[in-house]
């Protein structure tokens, strides 16, 4: 008999744990979850200091990406066998990008990759929320870098969000703004660090295959 209600009182604290757990996840928030445990940075303020001290004032490159860490911890010299100037800052979302783009893009820029919205994926922001802001994203290079060639790569399979519905949002945004859309995400399955949303080397080696495709 003891037994039983021991058993019983188990399965029961059980239950009340994963209840718990459940209303934890929803009630903070993934991203906020896994920056406590140290599985991805935690995201900073005032961006525009950062983006300022790190890049203003540079020559630039012809071709520029510019994004979130995705962008910057990059090896993009050395995958595309090209010099590049790079404006990816980690932890960033559209709208920090969208912020930062008209003083860190470099003056004659002819080819503009850009790379953001993970960030905002993790960080529980819609869908529509992420293409309004790759819309505006979109205006500012354009306005940062008349006639240079937009580029717009799609979000990597993260871990801990299912990224379906956000790449279709920025694909939208893309095509509105006549950049160029190049979906990377199927091709990455598998190439994801440990922490489940940064790129292994050979993840941008394929990145940059299709870069490098017409």
């Amino acid at each position: 008999m003891k037994r039983s209600v021991v058993l019983v009182l188990s399965l029961l604290l059980n239950v009340a744990l994963l209840a718990a757990g459940g209303w934890y996840l929803s009630e903070r928030g993934a991203r906020p979850i896994a920056e406590d445990l140290g599985i991805v940075e935690e995201r900073r303020p005032a961006y525009e200091v950062y983006a300022g001290e790190r890049f203003t004032g540079l020559e630039g490159e012809a071709t520029v990406l510019i994004g979130d860490s995705q962008v910057e911890r990059g090896p993009w010299s050395e995958v595309l066998d090209a010099p590049v100037a790079l404006r990816g800052q980690g932890g960033m979302l559209i709208a920090e990008v969208t912020a930062t783009a008209p003083d860190t893009i470099p003056e004659g820029a002819e080819r503009v990759i850009i790379w953001a919205g993970s960030n905002d994926a993790l960080h529980e922001r819609t869908p529509a929320e992420a293409g309004a802001d790759m819309t505006e994203l979109l205006a500012a290079v354009e306005a940062a870098a008349p006639g240079a060639e937009l580029v717009v790569l799609s979000l990597p399979p993260l871990e801990w969000v299912d990224v379906t519905d956000t790449n279709t949002a920025l694909e939208t945004a893309a095509a509105d703004a006549g950049a160029t859309w190049v979906d990377v995400t199927p091709a990455l399955n598998g190439l994801l660090a440990d922490d489940g949303v940064h790129l292994t080397g050979p993840g941008y080696e394929v990145v940059a295959d299709a870069l490098r495709t017409p």
